[in-house]
């Protein structure tokens, strides 16, 4: 008993370790107080948050927003989080903005704690190599630079436990905690993000089907899985709504083949796996892998776990001493080869499987190959500090031809680049010369990590007393230098103060809407009363809000004042036309393609935009960093009862 205690207390120091790994990721939040702002966030889920945050202050939830394009079923769209408790409890201490940012931190040192009990109680594994394995998989490149999807973040963090209740449920011979699972995937469907629910309950059927075997525990993993079904029942209150609103929105049917294998992942770019920054980052500004037609969003393509994580993934997959390393290494290829699309050649079989034809972005399968790769990093670091034989897995060849392949091609494009990689302007400096300085420092980040391993993996270095202890210590350092070096000014924060102070284009509107309260009387507020439209895009606007955000935040400061999207709501406002959200109802969709003609219909009395607009259209009644315009023509607001 007095060894279990002891063994629950380094468990417990050891997660309270990942939890200042990942604050030491975000020091701009944790020590500054900053807030995320990069494109999902500023655009659609800070305002989602905003309108939960005043739903649950009322006593109620946001079933129907008014202030959102005709009004919409924010609730049935699902990516509030309505009825996720993380969300309650944020609701009640934080504003939004600081809110959402802060779910982000927890859910990354919850995937990370995760996976460490995951192999530290589920697969007995050593302190050094669960703690590397919780740190490959909470702050790989592959999570971290999505943190402009919070409910991305809260799907994947449940993975871990899926596995180790699983696991936990086999071993001990209880039911019940293989059915905890249920709860588990629950959350992950309140949450909100239903790609990568499913995509974690196929793995964990698919680990609790092999481990049953290896185990022989159907008579425990059968009536486990039927608790288990039970258990997710409790998001049909979420999802049963979803679906009725998905039948009626442009998913209704599915989504065609092209949006299907949207955003694969060409072949050439497994070379990220090694160079992250290949093809230049958003972040920087010095991204140029959108262009073409295989281009795509750098947050989307990003498979990087770390260079020291392969190597050690690669030794634990070929000299693990676990019965599970075989599962994950199908997983981890099955993830990466899924992830390349319309590459591969099969996923015209894969969009006519009833799930899987919902989801779009075949790179969100690198969620397998992210938790994979972590796992088998950790049985690599078990394999180095608990057996000092001399490794199978040719590390030596290995790290030449990695070298070989990365200082190759590395050096290649750059001799290549004037030709290849047309020159824009970004920020004062041209992509050019800020994609040089990137894969300058990506090929000296890989040979640094790349000596470090090979140190590691040596059988001279082994052969010392001190190697065990050494090993599990350096592996976690020198996989979070690796990670952090990559990733820690990827997610930009600003002040707080930008999601609430009044911007100037807002501040006209309500005060020309003072002056004429018409006949609904004072009491009824400006939104009730009419919409707000914006005009304004990145392309009549010299404004980008898709990279570029750690060299300068300009774009993004000036993004509130744009009204756009369903940010009116922030500032006592209402949008008319529909966001990024794939659940707007059909209807309204048909109805916004007569846009701008059809505004005044629309109950738009005010249009922002970047420049006048004609004298015989509307009124301007405000011009500065955007003009406001009133609508010479405007039907009121029809209640229909």
């Amino acid at each position: 008993m007095v060894e279990a205690r002891s063994g629950w207390r380094s468990d417990a120091a050891c997660v309270a370790v990942l939890a200042l790994a990942v604050a030491s990721f975000f020091p701009q939040v944790v020590l500054d107080g900053g807030v995320f702002f990069v494109q999902d966030m500023m655009v659609q889920n800070i305002p989602f948050r905003h309108f939960l945050h005043e739903a649950l202050a009322d006593g109620r939830l946001p079933l129907w927003e008014p202030r959102i394009n005709a009004g919409f079923p924010l609730f049935a769209e699902g990516q509030v989080g309505a009825l996720y408790p993380p969300n309650w409890i944020g609701a009640a201490l934080l504003s939004p903005s600081r809110a959402v940012t802060w779910s982000v931190l927890l859910h990354l040192w919850l995937a990370a704690a995760g996976t460490f009990l995951y192999l530290r109680r589920g697969l007995g594994s050593g302190h050094g190599a669960a703690l590397t394995a919780g740190l490959c998989y909470g702050l790989s490149g592959y999570l971290v630079v999505r943190a402009m999807s919070p409910n991305f973040i809260a799907a994947a963090a449940a993975i871990p436990y899926l596995f180790l209740l699983i696991e936990s449920g086999l071993r001990h011979r209880q039911a019940a905690l293989i059915g905890a699972a249920g709860v588990v995937v629950a959350l992950q469907l309140l949450a909100g993000h239903a790609q990568v629910c499913a995509y974690s309950v196929l793995s964990a059927a698919a680990y609790g089907a092999v481990r049953a075997s290896q185990l022989d525990r159907w008579r425990v993993a059968i009536p486990g899985a039927v608790i288990a079904v039970a258990g997710a029942a409790i998001a049909a209150i979420q999802v049963l709504p979803t679906m009725e609103l998905a039948g009626l929105s442009l998913r209704a049917g599915g989504i065609d083949y092209s949006q299907f294998v949207n955003m694969s992942l060409p072949p050439e770019r497994l070379l990220s796996l090694l160079l992250p920054d290949l093809l230049g980052n958003s972040a920087h500004g010095s991204y140029w892998g959108n262009l073409g037609e295989t281009g795509g969003f750098f947050i989307q393509l990003c498979p990087y776990v770390g260079v020291l994580a392969l190597l050690l993934a690669l030794v634990g997959a070929v000299d693990g001493n676990s019965t599970v390393r075989g599962f994950f290494v199908i997983l981890a290829l099955l993830g990466l080869g899924l992830s390349l699309g319309r590459f591969t050649g099969f996923f015209e079989l894969l969009h006519k499987v009833p799930l899987l034809q919902q989801f779009r972005i075949p790179t969100r399968f690198l969620i397998w190959w992210a938790f994979g790769a972590a796992v088998l990093s950790g049985l690599g670091v078990d394999r180095l500090v608990r057996d000092r034989q001399p490794l199978r897995m040719p590390w030596r060849g290995t790290a030449v031809v990695l070298t070989v392949v990365v200082v190759g091609v590395g050096v290649g494009m750059l001799v290549d680049a004037d030709r290849e990689i047309p020159i824009l302007a970004a920020n004062g400096q041209s992509v050019l010369d800020l994609w040089r300085l990137d894969l300058h420092a990506d090929i000296c980040r890989f040979l640094l990590v790349l000596l470090a391993g090979a140190v590691l993996c040596s059988e001279r270095f082994r052969r010392r007393s001190a190697a065990p202890v050494l090993t599990a210590i350096a592996c976690f350092v020198v996989m979070w230098a690796d990670l952090r070096s990559f990733s820690a000014d990827f997610n930009g924060t600003l002040p707080a103060s930008i999601y609430t102070d009044l911007p100037a284009a807002a501040e006209a509107i309500l005060a020309d809407a003072r002056a004429d309260t018409g006949e609904a009387g004072p009491d009824v507020p400006a939104w009730g009363r009419f919409r707000v439209a914006s005009l304004v895009s990145e392309h009549n606007a010299p404004y980008d809000w898709h990279a570029g955000w750690s060299v300068s935040t300009d774009s993004y400061e000036r993004y509130p004042g744009t009204l756009r999207m369903y940010s009116a709501g922030l500032f006592g406002l209402a949008n008319t036309r529909p966001g990024w959200s794939p659940l707007h109802l059909l209807a309204h969709w048909e109805f916004s393609r007569g846009y701008p003609a059809w505004f005044g219909m629309a109950n738009v009395r005010y249009l922002v935009s970047h420049d006048r607009l004609p004298a015989d259209v509307a009124q301007s009644i405000h011009t500065g960093q955007e003009t406001v315009s009133r609508l010479r023509q405007s039907l009121p607001r029809a209640w229909v009862v």
